[in-house]
């Protein structure tokens, strides 16, 4: 059985409608030692009827359509 133990930092620059992001991940196991991922992306934010609407875009640690990742999300505010 492999044991993993894992830290992730994350950092975010957000503009009141856009937001720029930078996540940094470091994993261990003992096959491959430490391993440091990183991510890049942007989003935009807008208030709708139904609440905000989130899409945020971004890519893992090489730039390629494999690692592209869109999120669409909605929150309700009380």
């Amino acid at each position: 059985m492999t044991t993993a133990h894992s830290q992730a930092n994350s950092s975010q620059c957000q503009i009141p409608t856009e937001k720029l992001f930078d996540d940094t991940g470091v994993v261990y196991n003992r096959s491959d030692g430490w391993r440091v991922h990183n991510g890049l992306g942007f989003g935009l934010r807008s208030k709708s009827p139904l609440g905000i609407v989130s899409l945020s875009f971004g890519v893992g640690d090489s730039i390629s359509f494999e690692d592209t990742k869109i999120h669409i999300a909605m929150y309700q505010t009380f």
